[in-house]
């Protein structure tokens, strides 16, 4: 195929030059999560005909996320406040959203909102009875964001 001077359109209005192939590449961060329907448009030129693809379908997954959990102070006191904080690490950046619930054992102990900028959530507490009790932060996920789960945080509370 002959080189050319002609763009290709891709429906996001983005024009590439084609390549000695007569191939152009498109790549974009901004499609949101689900089915998108992608066709390419070649214009033409005062040689080549204009035309444009069949419709091929690009799905976008919610990306992954890794929670950790720390805590203020461990070994903590019976009776004072201890701040559990949970980080969601989105795998690709991003502000994940939404909410996470802090556990102990199975005992759902309270949730907290996800703060979008530095990703964290936040839950205090001072009714632990004395001994080890196993904390955890569960994220929910939200539209653009999968759920995930902390590891295990041995919390200590001393009389």
């Amino acid at each position: 195929m002959a080189q050319c001077s002609s763009r290709m359109e891709i429906r996001s209005s983005a024009r590439q030059r084609l390549n000695a192939s007569g191939k152009a590449q498109f790549s974009t961060a901004s499609l949101s999560v689900g089915v998108h329907s992608m066709t390419a448009a070649y214009l033409g030129s005062s040689n080549f005909v204009g035309s444009t693809s069949s419709a091929l379908p690009q799905t976008v997954n919610k990306a992954k996320t890794t929670t950790s959990l720390v805590s203020s102070q461990n070994p903590s006191i019976k009776g004072k406040p201890v701040t559990f904080t949970a980080t969601v690490h989105p795998a690709f950046g991003g502000a994940p959203s939404g909410k996470v619930t802090f556990k102990n054992g199975a005992t759902v102990l309270g949730s907290a909102a996800v703060n979008t900028t530095t990703h964290q959530a936040k839950f205090t507490t001072s009714k632990l009875s004395v001994g080890t009790h196993s904390i955890t932060a569960d994220y929910a996920g939200d539209t653009n964001f999968l759920s995930s789960g902390s590891a295990v945080l041995k919390q200590v509370v001393k009389p």
